[in-house]
């Protein structure tokens, strides 16, 4: 195929070209194809679970500064509400 006695430098490297592009369109994924699969589990938020959130993380930070059970305990439920 690349038979320098045979073929000329710029012929080779044509093929050579042609080979390489064919692989990379049957190989390599294009950009524009995407897969969906994460927008198809997606549910918005809504006031209440957005407030649930904010109080996780402040409860989280709460029980880091002062590593208090009762805030640990607290954080556990209001976790576990998000959760769900």
């Amino acid at each position: 195929m690349l038979d320098p006695s045979k073929f000329s430098t710029d012929e080779m490297w044509e093929k050579f070209k042609l080979i390489m592009l064919e692989g990379m369109n049957k190989f390599i994924p294009r950009r524009g194809k995407r897969n969906n699969t994460s927008k198809k589990n997606f549910q918005p938020y809504n006031k209440n679970l957005h407030q649930l959130i904010r109080r996780k993380h402040r409860l989280w930070n709460r029980w880091i500064k002062t590593r208090d059970e009762h805030k640990f305990t607290e954080y556990k439920t209001v976790r576990n509400a998000v959760k769900r």
